[in-house]
């Protein structure tokens, strides 16, 4: 699965350019397939070049997809015992989802639950 990401992913990039909006989710799920296969490196670089594409486009504002973003890189940290990071990971996810989809969301409780 990962390899199949990585071909579309990089398709995408030279049709659309590397800062176009719908990256950042195939980024994200390119990371999560790299965190299954427990390389953490790869997972957190797709994931960090995920976040870089979401702050080009929406420099000041929060979403929901840079929410899951921090999600899993706070789960990548955490993996590689880098605790102290992923909380704040964590908690940086926690404030995008409640910014975006308000603090009764499910989402935002799961975020303070993994930590």
């Amino acid at each position: 699965a990962a390899a199949a990401l990585e071909e579309s992913l990089g398709l995408r990039m030279v049709l659309f350019g590397e800062t176009h909006p719908g990256l950042a989710a195939g980024l994200c799920s390119l990371g999560v397939q790299y965190f299954k296969l427990r390389r953490l490196a790869d997972a957190q670089a797709a994931l960090e070049k995920g976040m870089a594409v979401v702050r080009s486009n929406h420099p000041t504002e929060k979403t929901v997809t840079e929410g899951h973003l921090l999600l899993r890189l706070g789960e990548v940290l955490r993996r590689g015992d880098r605790c102290q990071e992923a909380l704040a990971m964590f908690m940086r996810a926690r404030r995008a989802f409640s910014q975006t989809l308000g603090s009764d969301h499910a989402l935002v409780g799961a975020s303070v639950g993994c930590a």
